[in-house]
């Protein structure tokens, strides 16, 4: 047993201590008295007695559940390789990793439960560094990228379980990032700052300018199907306003002329950034649903939140005029 755990893990109970701790002095105060004064105080202690047994059953509870939980950090874990398994006969590995002064040092890995490998890559000093890749449960690769010091460097490809390409790109902050449907086709492209949007068609759809804070810029294009401009939006004109989501909105006729000029009123609608921003690649590509809390305390209904990941295919997708 690592003393250090079980005192942090008393420690972290406290409060449950020092409440258990009162009952068993009210209990002992009140038998005394039952004994010297009268003996209706043990009409107190026998309750005092019974909260005083629930609370030393509760703290051995809780600290045995925060010990283990603690017990598992790397930086309690002995130097050396460390194996955790999916259930207690150690029938299947969930993670193998090595451990040298309390962080992760050299190679890790870790498994579907059926075997299959989910993740492989290398730690030097607790951050990734080197190759990694993930996979798919039916063993296809799923990411392959690389680490330098903790932080994704360099190129990156993703691919769906059928083993079509799904992502690749840069992480450069300027870097040109594609992101594919599942028939092989340009789902977008990211240029800088500049988000192309495709059907699975491939036929263009919209064109948008979103800086690194998720800021509207520059001028936005939406498509019709013949491919000519539908209408475009100027977010750097004069008579835009951001702080009043006010857009100077251009329609033009099939043949591309200026058919009107309008200042029009939007909202950005709720999460729509999930389906293009970087770091919700792969919630893309497992599942066609995101769900977040909200924060509300409540039934699941108020807590928790989803919306359906369809991809943009139109400025509309994005935004909402009012």
């Amino acid at each position: 047993m690592n003393k250090i755990v079980l005192n942090l893990s008393i420690i972290d109970n406290k409060q449950v201590l020092f409440s258990t701790f009162c009952f068993l002095v009210g209990t002992i105060i009140s038998f005394y008295l039952s004994i010297i004064i009268s003996t209706y105080f043990y009409l107190l202690a026998v309750p005092l007695l019974l909260l005083a047994l629930y609370g030393i059953k509760s703290t051995i509870t809780q600290v045995k559940d925060e010990y283990m939980r603690l017990i598992k950090k790397e930086k309690y874990l002995k130097d050396g390789c460390h194996l955790r398994y999916f259930d207690n006969n150690k029938k299947q590995v969930k993670f193998e990793i090595n451990i040298i002064n309390g962080q992760k040092h050299g190679p890790v890995k870790s498994y579907y439960e059926n075997g299959q490998i989910e993740k492989d890559y290398n730690c030097t000093n607790g951050k990734k560094h080197g190759p990694f890749k993930s996979h798919h449960e039916n063993g296809n690769l799923k990411n392959q990228l690389h680490y330098k010091n903790g932080n994704e460097n360099g190129q990156f490809h993703s691919f769906y379980d059928n083993k079509a390409k799904y992502r690749e790109g840069n992480f450069d902050k300027n870097g040109l990032v594609k992101e594919y449907f599942k028939n092989g086709n340009l789902k977008f492209l990211k240029d800088k700052n500049k988000y192309t949007f495709y059907d699975e068609d491939n036929n263009l759809k919209c064109e948008t300018h979103i800086d690194d804070s998720n800021s509207f810029f520059g001028k936005w294009k939406n498509y019709r199907e013949d491919g000519t401009i539908e209408y475009e939006l100027d977010f750097d004109d004069s008579n835009s306003d951001k702080v009043t989501n006010k857009v100077v909105k251009t329609i033009f006729t099939k043949g591309g002329e200026i058919f009107s000029e309008n200042i029009v009123s939007y909202s950005t609608i709720k999460m729509a950034e999930v389906n293009f921003i970087n770091y919700y690649a792969n919630i893309r590509m497992d599942k066609s649903i995101y769900s977040w809390n909200t924060g509300m305390i409540g039934p699941p209904g108020l807590y928790r939140k989803s919306i359906n990941l369809k991809p943009i295919i139109s400025i509309e997708d994005i935004i909402k005029f009012i």
